[in-house]
């Protein structure tokens, strides 16, 4: 057999060059999908169809769901939709006041509470992402305990794992909403934006081959742009300035599933039950005991807190929709299956140049940007920035930012004008400000002696 002599390739550094010839070498036909034979085309793999859900819940932690179980019951017990629910906290944290457990122990109970409950509303999905509690109002606190930037990405290998037709969460604003509830809002609203761009934590989506060995850091998923996103709120709306009423959907619980034949404020009272160990839930789960009304617990409720257990109608904030319709249609309402394009968030109006501003910053100053941000100018006025002095310690502390938007350097003096009653603590002065920076600083004000 007579010998061939051997192929040479131009210089190139590693095995670039034959690598880059294959691909140049490909070429791509396309014709649509018009009845060919099923054994004349190959169908690529995709994502696991089990879990697949019309809805994913963003909540908090372990009990938050119960704020959205009467819809949750009309969507998936009579509907037909699938759902799933995502705790950024595992329920450690707090006390049981059903038992004795506590720390990791308690976050097993309320875990395992947490999967009852959405068992009885036919919701088998759940995931916890190992969040600890914050006891706090502060949103940027909250944040930063769950480590911002690495839940973000979890969130969205969630959404691109289970591809949401719509996401639904606690509104993120300062109405009454705690830090946690306000966090989930935020995380689930930059998912909703971020899942369906493909060069967002591209390691998601990347697929290991020969081409590198391993790759079990690679997720195998896809972009996902979820088609809406809803919130709703425990602080009722109160001094937002929305009407919640024309902000987005309402649904009733006094109707009456056609399934089970009770109403959908007993079906959610049923699965709240379940979390035993939580105040406020223990009086229904000792009335599912005795197999008594549970209206007569959720009335007593209302008695002792002054606010109902579940506000009826369970109303929506339409936050935003990539596929049109009404605020106040249905959550489904012109959705149909399939993906859509990515689409990024138009940008609200950038910060005026040249001028000198003094805001409020911190918790406080948060949502003015980050409504800007991700698309949401229409919820700008939500919310009235509150903040809280201690008793022990009557000073309050107001977190201010000194803008100079200008390409000078200043010096720029700040003043208080005050209620009558009140003096300046802190704050007031001159401060020496480079061009085009932020600086931070705290006002602090205090009642007068004798006031």
């Amino acid at each position: 057999m007579e010998s061939q002599p051997a192929r040479r390739f131009p210089a190139a550094r590693g095995h670039a060059w034959p690598l880059l010839a294959l691909i140049c070498g490909l070429a791509l036909s396309c014709a649509p999908v018009l009845g060919q034979p099923a054994d004349s085309v190959v169908v690529p793999l995709g994502l696991d169809p089990r879990l697949k859900v019309d809805i994913l819940v963003v909540v908090a932690h372990p009990d938050d769901e119960s704020a959205f179980a009467g819809y949750l019951a009309r969507a998936v017990l009579d509907e037909g939709r699938t759902a799933a629910v995502v705790y950024l906290a595992d329920g450690i944290g707090g006390e049981s006041v059903s038992g004795t457990e506590h720390g990791e122990a308690l976050g097993a109970v309320r875990q395992m509470e947490a999967r009852a409950a959405l068992t009885r509303l036919g919701v088998s999905h759940v995931w916890f992402l190992g969040g600890r509690g914050v006891p706090s109002m502060n949103v940027l606190k909250s944040l930063a305990s769950l480590d911002h930037g690495a839940f973000v990405e979890r969130l969205i290998g969630l959404v691109r794992l289970t591809r949401p037709e719509v996401v639904l969460t606690w509104i993120p604003a300062v109405l009454g909403d705690g830090g946690d509830h306000q966090a989930s809002g935020v995380l689930a609203t930059e998912a909703f934006g971020l899942a369906g761009d493909p060069a967002v934590y591209p390691a998601q989506l990347a697929v290991a081959g020969a081409w590198d060995l391993g790759g079990f850091e690679y997720g195998g998923l896809r972009p996902w742009q979820p088609k809406r996103l809803y919130f709703v709120t425990d602080g009722g709306g109160l001094d937002s300035g929305l009407d919640l009423a024309e902000a987005g959907p309402a649904y009733a619980l006094t109707d009456v599933s056609p399934s089970r034949g009770v109403s959908y404020a007993a079906l959610a009272a049923t699965s709240a039950a379940e979390h035993r160990t939580q105040e406020g839930f223990l009086g229904l789960s000792e009335a599912l005991d005795r197999g008594g009304d549970l209206s007569e617990a959720l009335r007593a409720f209302e008695a002792y807190y002054g606010f109902p257990f579940f506000p009826d109608p369970t109303r929506f904030v339409l936050g935003a929709s990539r596929v049109g319709g009404a605020p106040r249609g249905d959550l489904f309402a012109g959705i149909t299956p399939g993906p859509i394009p990515f689409a990024p968030a138009e940008r609200g109006a950038a910060s005026p140049t040249g001028t000198v501003r003094l805001e409020v910053g911190g918790p406080l100053g948060f949502y003015s940007s980050f409504w800007s941000a991700h698309g949401l100018g229409h919820l700008a006025g939500l919310g009235t920035p509150t903040v809280w002095m201690r008793r022990d310690e009557p000073v309050l502390r107001v977190p201010l930012l000194l803008v100079n938007a200008t390409p000078q350097r200043l010096v720029i003096r700040v003043t208080a004008t005050l209620p009558e009653g009140w003096e300046a603590e802190g704050g007031v002065g001159s401060y020496e400000v480079s061009p085009h920076t932020t600086v931070p600083v705290e006002g602090r004000v205090r009642p007068q002696a004798g006031a």
